[in-house]
């Protein structure tokens, strides 16, 4: 397993490298971009470490790619549903969090969550601004890629 999961890694790696280059972005640049260190770069590049589900979820923004273009990465997204973090992500959710994770899921806007869950659009903004901070990303579409692949909603 220990093997297959360094195949894995380096596979990743190297699509990784391939795809950033493709764009024309520099390294610098890119780990900019992704919210990681020049030295986390060059070992998720190098495949010497697989990045978490937040930075891939920046990095397919960024890059603009399709999650199956990847070839390591569905395997990976498989493994997260037992992953300890997640758990402890949706254990932390509390009930009117999860509703309003449900509709940032499916495109509603705050105004829209407002109006559906009856609340200021004010509050509404506050829950979502939560839940990023809880999901560890900057925007919903991550969110929303991390929740749907992890079965939270």
């Amino acid at each position: 397993m220990e093997k297959e999961s360094q195949m894995l890694n380096k596979s990743f790696g190297l699509k990784l490298q391939e795809l950033r280059k493709g764009q024309k972005i520099s390294k610098p640049e890119f780990a900019k971009y992704i919210n990681v260190s020049l030295e986390d770069l060059d070992s998720f590049e190098k495949g010497d470490a697989f990045p978490p589900e937040n930075v891939i979820a920046n990095i397919i923004q960024i890059l603009k790619i399709e999650p199956s273009e990847l070839f390591a990465f569905n395997q990976y997204i498989e493994q997260l549903t037992n992953n300890q973090e997640y758990a402890r992500i949706k254990q932390s959710l509390t009930p009117r969090e999860f509703q309003v994770l449900w509709y940032m899921c499916r495109g509603y806007d705050n105004p829209e969550i407002a109006e559906v869950l009856e609340v200021s659009t004010h509050t509404a903004k506050a829950h979502v601004a939560a839940i990023l901070r809880k999901f560890g990303v900057k925007t919903r579409t991550a969110v929303a890629y991390i929740a749907g692949k992890n079965y939270m909603v």
